[in-house]
């Protein structure tokens, strides 16, 4: 995904991770673990990224040991069978819809899916 700078429109590195083209994104600013912006694709995947200016650490029981600053992936939603169309975060849940038919629930903390829905 390319990414620019919003006060002076520079070119900042993209976003490496989908392995097709990205159909939306969503911002939630309670996501765990970090304000997080989640990006949906035709790979049939999402991807959580770190919002920038945030930081995370790598591990609950170390929290001065924070991820490098320039690392904004933090995770992958996995198990569609078609390009997903939307994304919505609501506690720790993300919700997401698909062209395969379905709405899927999935734990933000563990990235399992809790629950498929059939539309």
């Amino acid at each position: 995904m390319l990414r620019f700078r919003a006060k002076d429109r520079k070119e900042l590195p993209a976003l490496r991770r989908h392995g097709g083209g990205v159909y939306c994104l969503h911002y939630s600013k309670i996501a765990s673990p970090c304000p997080s912006v989640f990006s949906c694709s035709n790979d049939f995947t999402v991807c959580q990224w770190r919002a920038p200016g945030t930081r995370v650490a790598l591990s609950p029981s170390n929290p001065s040991k924070l991820m490098p600053a320039g690392d904004l992936f933090l995770k992958q939603f996995s198990g569609h069978g078609g390009g997903v169309r939307g994304a919505l975060s609501v506690g720790p849940k993300l919700w997401t819809c698909s062209d395969d038919g379905t709405l899927r629930v999935w734990d933000l903390a563990t990235s399992a899916c809790d629950k498929v829905c059939w539309l």
